[in-house]
């Protein structure tokens, strides 16, 4: 098909070619359609900033950081494209590169860019976050998703407390996604092991009160016998001495 069509439409289906390569991981396939795509798509139109996105991950995904973050910015810089996902991704290429500084910079760039209404962009920055190991973020961006998703209101009720309650088709969403899937994860197991040492601190200080009272009883218990001791010994020590 790509050698029956114009110019533009091959740019557009070796595009596609390269996406689909991506998705079956096959990286080095995609980058050679990503290539014939650019050939065919020299304007700075929003398809090129996509395909140049699209190359950007791919890059990242072969380790070839600095390459992908390149790519990456150029496709930022183009009108029309989707700038939270070549962000949220440049994010990352600059966080694997070791420059942590501009990879968050760039990531609250992106979450600005966000529309958290929308359960797609909840998702999207939410996975990003968990490629930065920002869990906490991670963890509240992902409930909101699930809200989102479900024309729920968010109102104070805590992240993990929505994401627990949650559909299985709304979880399903973490199984292909395992940097977000661990973040809940952690979250989940950090809020429980919380609670339990906050039960266990509780519960110990609910003994130690018990054992006090249970001392004073005894002391006050004992008082008239401690006291007739005393006074034996003193009329003792009194007779010695005389």
């Amino acid at each position: 098909m790509a050698g029956r069509v114009d110019h533009e439409m091959a740019g557009y289906i070796f595009a596609l070619m390269g996406l689909c390569y991506e998705r079956l991981g096959r990286y080095e396939k995609a980058l050679d359609e990503y290539k014939l795509a650019l050939q065919r798509t020299p304007e700075p139109t929003p398809l090129r900033s996509d395909i140049l996105g699209n190359r950007g991950v791919a890059l990242v995904y072969l380790g070839k950081y600095q390459e992908g973050a390149t790519s990456l910015i150029e496709a930022a810089r183009i009108p029309g494209g989707d700038q939270l996902a070549h962000l949220s991704n440049l994010a990352e290429a600059l966080d694997r590169l070791g420059d942590r500084e501009a990879a968050l910079q760039v990531f609250h760039e992106a979450l600005d860019l966000a529309d958290l209404t929308k359960p797609r962009d909840c998702f999207r920055t939410a996975l990003q976050a968990a490629e930065l190991g920002l869990d906490a973020e991670a963890v509240e961006l992902f409930a909101r998703f699930v809200a989102r998703r479900n024309d729920a209101v968010l109102g104070d009720q805590p992240a993990l407390d929505i994401i627990r309650t949650a559909k299985d088709e709304d979880m399903a969403a973490l199984k292909e996604k395992p940097a977000l899937d661990m973040a809940v994860r952690r979250a989940a197991a950090m809020a429980d092991e919380l609670m339990r040492l906050a039960a266990l601190f509780l519960e110990t200080a609910a003994t130690n009160e018990r054992a006090t009272a249970e001392a004073l009883d005894v002391f006050e218990a004992t008082r008239r016998l401690r006291e007739e001791a005393l006074a034996h010994v003193i009329e003792r020590d009194g007779h010695g001495q005389a």
